[in-house]
């Protein structure tokens, strides 16, 4: 995932499962989507998905071009140098 201007990036990890839950079909159903769905909330085409998130990494950007570049060349002319162009996180789901 990337923010609309593309000051954060995301990387989700887990497992995709395909469910048949009634209640989150009724949760979610609208005209919108009965218009895909000949058969109604019965079609066989319906299909919901859960994504059972295991991790995530989130990157959050400087949001200034001219600084990213400046870290970017810094750290090209120092080995040990390692861009500061934002902050970082890992998050672990239970």
């Amino acid at each position: 995932m990337i923010g609309e201007d593309h000051d954060y990036h995301a990387c989700l990890s887990g497992r995709l499962e395909l469910r048949h839950d009634p209640a989150q079909i009724d949760k979610h159903w609208n005209n919108v989507i009965a218009a895909w769905f000949e058969g109604g909330k019965d079609d066989p085409n319906l299909t919901m998905l859960a994504l059972k998130l295991d991790d995530a990494a989130i990157w959050a950007s400087t949001g200034n071009p001219l600084r990213f570049g400046w870290e970017i060349a810094k750290s090209n002319y120092d080995e040990e140098k390692t861009p500061d162009v934002g902050i970082r996180t890992s998050v672990r789901f239970s």
